[in-house]
């Protein structure tokens, strides 16, 4: 039921409890629809998008990279991160658009099989952060892993890479270096994986 523009919701029975944390402004679950008093019939109206498998969203909140990382880091087990593309564009890089939402998992059990997802596992320790709430790979890490699955970043959207960190990443460490020379790409600036 909407009440001056805003969605308000109305629980399926008077025993239904709405969720007091429940936002429709963020990724929630069919579940946590039902809990929230929301019916099949609202959620699956033309009231709320659905971003991937049981995920929704209300209709006017936009679909960002963002959003698509925070709906599918509520899918995958802890110790995950965004990473690879994903996480460069939301460091502000731009890498070569691929249409999915990437995500590193502490091993390659429980892989995420979903449309618009990619799942990657990792065997030994990543360097990963918080940003804007999301367990992410830093800068420097997701230069390594695009630099390792042979994707290379020439610029940032502004036309220079960003203070966050990227700058660091010109002069690679030795674990860097071992990496990058492991997915066959020469190493240093002038490859092509970093730009001037």
């Amino acid at each position: 039921m909407e009440v001056g523009g805003a969605l308000r919701i109305v629980p399926m029975s008077a025993t239904a409890q709405t969720s007091a944390a429940f936002n429709p402004r963020q990724p929630f679950s069919r579940a946590e629809a039902r809990a929230a008093g929301l019916t099949a019939e609202v959620l699956l109206s033309r009231r709320f998008h659905k971003i991937c498998w049981d995920t929704y969203v209300a209709r006017d909140v936009a679909i960002t990279p963002l959003l698509r990382a925070r709906t599918v880091i509520r899918l995958v087990p802890s110790g995950s991160y965004i990473s690879h593309h994903t996480a460069a564009e939301l460091w502000g890089a731009a890498p070569p658009a691929d249409g999915v939402t990437h995500v590193t998992l502490p091993s390659a059990c429980g892989r995420l099989v979903r449309q618009g997802v990619r799942s990657h596992y990792r065997t030994h320790p990543a360097q990963t952060t918080l940003r804007k709430g999301l367990p992410i790979s830093t800068p420097e890490q997701t230069l390594l892993d695009l630099a390792a699955v042979g994707v290379g970043l020439v610029t940032s959207r502004r036309g220079r890479w960003l203070d966050q960190g990227w700058a660091g990443v010109t002069s690679a460490t030795h674990r860097g270096r071992s990496s990058v020379e492991r997915s066959g790409l020469p190493c240093g600036a002038q490859s092509g994986i970093l730009g001037a």
